[in-house]
């Protein structure tokens, strides 16, 4: 791992409630099927590749 366990656990855990939050406190704006079809491809494919975003390889 890039980085030390714990912290990206709690990186990815943040990220998580405050994506849930959001959609709570818009009144459920999307499904619960939506959401979790979402947040699963940011989970495994990772934010810049879901954002179209390519990484230089150095």
């Amino acid at each position: 791992m890039g980085v030390p366990g714990p912290f990206l656990a709690h990186y990815s855990a943040g990220a998580l409630m405050m994506v849930i939050k959001g959609w709570l406190d818009k009144d459920l704006p999307y499904s619960a099927d939506f959401m979790a079809e979402q947040l699963t491809k940011i989970m495994r494919s990772g934010l810049y590749s879901v954002a179209g975003i390519q990484l230089s390889e150095e």
